[in-house]
């Protein structure tokens, strides 16, 4: 494993291994914050890992997450039964990093409020707000992300950034009108241009 940036082996690193490459990126996405995804805690001064009982003939992939990088994975070409392979090194990049509230329309700290990537509160949450309606997401790639916050006692807000690697990026969002009290389903969410904060 290397960190990409100083092309020096990483010492202190997670592996996973994927009986098969994955889809897409929210099928990346989904494996690497899955509860269920079983990482293998590694730590030696070269960098290595071994991996045994890889299924044969058939294309593979070796994934690799540490704090403060972006999971990254290679895939492995097909290995004939009794052989072993060797694996592809995996580079692994400085993270962006997404800090966000979530507030009311009184401008009141939601707790408990669940973050979803997308433009939908579907599949599994990406974070919670805490009390003070704040959360973090790490291991991020840089790019645009949209994410949903979903609260029961408020409509859904959306809210759109642009993260840079190796840096932390802030958002916040006002959550909708109380169901009972909204004139629509959802909280319609805008970026104005000089600030970093979301509005119904």
């Amino acid at each position: 494993m290397l960190d990409g940036q100083a092309k020096k082996p990483l010492t202190r690193f997670s592996v996973l291994y994927l009986k098969a490459p994955p889809g897409d990126d929210r099928h990346w996405q989904n494996i690497i914050r899955g509860e269920t995804t079983k990482w293998t805690p590694v730590n030696n001064e070269e960098g290595t890992y071994r991996i045994e009982d890889v299924l044969s003939d058939t294309e593979v992939a070796v994934a690799a997450s540490t704090d403060g990088f972006e999971p990254a994975y290679a895939v492995v070409p097909p290995v004939k039964p009794g052989e072993t392979a060797q694996a592809p090194d995996v580079s692994l990049l400085p993270e962006a990093k997404l800090l966000g509230r979530v507030v009311s329309e009184e401008h009141e700290p939601l707790s408990g409020a669940d973050i979803y990537f997308g433009a939908e509160a579907r599949g599994r949450n990406a974070a919670r707000s805490n009390p003070d309606g704040r959360f973090t997401i790490g291991q991020l790639p840089p790019g645009p992300v949209t994410l949903t916050a979903s609260h029961p006692d408020h409509l859904p807000a959306t809210v759109q950034a642009t993260l840079t690697r190796g840096k932390e990026t802030e958002v916040a969002c006002w959550a909708g009108a109380v169901p009972s009290r909204a004139p629509s389903s959802t909280a319609p969410c805008r970026l104005p241009t000089n600030r970093s904060w979301l509005r119904a």
